[in-house]
């Protein structure tokens, strides 16, 4: 079970991406994985569309970004030549913990 503030991050993460994936990037297939490393969530959200080899952030993306940084999270974003490729990493202790 995920902390609220980790969910909250990973629901609005998952919808801003969605919302890329087949809006701007007309992707027929999106790949959403996370896992525990190292006391980290690691979340990475690849899709098939055609992606841009210059990002330009946008209230959405810069609405992700916000949200990691409030819980000491990273951010980052690939063009890849199948795709794009969202990895956001987040520490699974609240901010307070340590």
């Amino acid at each position: 079970q995920l902390p609220p503030e980790i969910h909250a991050v990973i629901y609005h993460l998952v919808q801003e991406s969605l919302t890329n994936s087949f809006r701007h990037g007309k992707a027929t297939e999106v790949r959403i994985m996370l896992w525990l490393a190292d006391a980290r969530l690691v979340a990475s959200i690849w899709d098939n569309g055609h992606g841009s080899p210059t990002i330009h952030e946008g209230l959405g993306i810069t609405g992700m970004r916000e949200r990691l940084a409030a819980i000491r999270g990273t951010l980052k974003l690939e063009h890849r030549p199948d795709g794009f490729q969202i990895l956001a990493e987040m520490p699974m202790q609240k901010a307070e913990d340590g």
